[in-house]
């Protein structure tokens, strides 16, 4: 009798179990006596029992352009084997950039030089029927800014669109703002898309464009002149960009039909005649930033119901919510020290005018006054009584405090 000792099985190599085989006839035992005869032989093969694999890691991300790699080891031999991972390929936006002649997908991957689909516009209507992005308006009239560096555009020139698009560069360089009286009774212009590259757009730019119910004023722009679009009857709302700074006097006169506006945070001054004779404004927030209220800059919002006066405003302009037929109530903050003549004056519905300093008001028909009638403040702690003397029984004065 021969023994045939255990031999345990790895993940590569069968092995075997325990065994005694008679050296005369061949047959298998599973004794030293040779009382017990295994007759399968094949039962005393063990298997290999295979590589028992753990969690892939990553030892190398893929890029877009380079392929990475992975590992996993064996928990029995300790054996690893790899896998390639792919290069992810660049990835691109969803939506389109374009330019005035190209549209295009635009990497947003660490790719940015990288784009798909680029291809050129297929206008309809003005409008791309890919990207929808608006044919640039041709004929328009030029000059060159001081700068030499850079163009503004100051005409309509031989251009017959009724929506026009400003290009955002003109003999090869950026065209940054809209000139004086560039559009000025264009009375047949409906809409107007301006380019990012402008920053400021000038006095009357827009002025007297009745038919004109849409303008984008890009951010980058930071100033819009004074009457830049009074009498622009068809426009009904308008978004200004936080980058605005600086919006000039009169800039919505008469701008009837606006009945929405936002004003940047950025904005210190209401200039006088801002949004005189908006008939259609109907609420209006002020940014916490706004020192001054100019003169009539509010006169003839005859739908007006609410407006905030934030607590860094200094002095209210001459009839600057004069005949704000709908606007019942008003606080004046304590930071007021100024309300110059016919501020409320018309203003019918306001009957409740809370003053937060009560203190020290008196009233003259002069503006240079230093002295005048005598507001007592038991009457303007009363809300009522407030209001009637600002709307109706002094309207004609100079309040002053202090």
């Amino acid at each position: 009798m021969q023994h045939v000792a255990a031999v345990a099985a790895t993940c590569t190599e069968g092995g075997n179990s325990e065994y005694w085989t008679c050296s005369a006839c061949g047959k298998y035992f599973s004794d030293a006596e040779g009382k017990k005869e295994i007759t399968d032989k094949s039962s005393t093969i063990i298997s290999a029992t295979g590589h028992s694999w753990g969690e892939w890691t990553t030892l190398k991300e893929a890029t877009c352009t380079g392929d990475g790699y992975k590992e996993c080891e064996c928990s029995g031999c300790r054996d690893t084997q790899r896998e390639t991972i792919k290069a992810t390929g660049h990835t691109f936006s969803e939506d389109w950039t374009y330019d005035e002649k190209y549209h295009w997908h635009a990497a947003t991957c660490e790719h940015s030089d990288q784009v798909s689909d680029r291809a050129e516009h297929t206008f309809a209507n003005g409008i791309c029927s890919v990207c929808d992005a608006h044919k640039i308006s041709t004929g328009l009239l030029y000059s060159l800014n001081n700068d030499e560096a850079s163009y503004s555009v100051t005409g309509i020139g031989t251009c017959t669109d009724t929506s026009i698009a400003i290009p955002s560069v003109y003999n090869g360089l950026p065209v940054t703002a809209i000139g004086k009286r560039a559009f000025f009774d264009c009375s047949s212009l409906i809409s107007v898309i301006i380019p990012d590259s402008v920053i400021s757009i000038s006095d009357y730019a827009l002025g007297y464009c009745t038919s004109l119910s849409s303008v984008n004023i890009p951010d980058g722009v930071t100033s819009i002149g004074n009457y830049a679009l009074e009498y622009c009857t068809s426009l009904t709302s308008i978004g200004i960009p936080d980058t605005v700074t600086s919006m000039g006097n009169g800039i919505f006169y008469y701008c009837s039909s606006l009945s929405n506006v936002n004003i940047p945070d950025n904005v210190t001054l209401i200039g006088y005649d801002a949004f005189h004779g908006c008939s259609s404004l109907e609420s209006i927030t002020l940014p916490d930033g706004v020192t001054s209220i100019g003169s009539g800059a509010f006169y003839y919002c005859t739908s007006l119901t609410s407006i905030n006066i934030p607590d860094r405003i200094t002095s209210i302009g001459s009839s600057a919510f004069r005949n704000c037929d709908l606007l019942t109530s008003i606080t004046i903050p304590e930071s007021v020290t100024l309300i110059e003549a016919y501020a409320f004056s018309g203003c019918r519905a306001l009957t409740s005018v809370t003053f937060e300093n009560t203190d020290g008001w008196w009233g003259s028909s002069k503006s240079d006054s230093t002295s005048g009638t005598s507001f007592s403040e038991s009457d303007l702690t009363d809300p009522s009584t407030a209001a009637t003397y600002l709307a109706s029984t002094y309207d004609y004065c100079y309040w002053k405090r202090g």
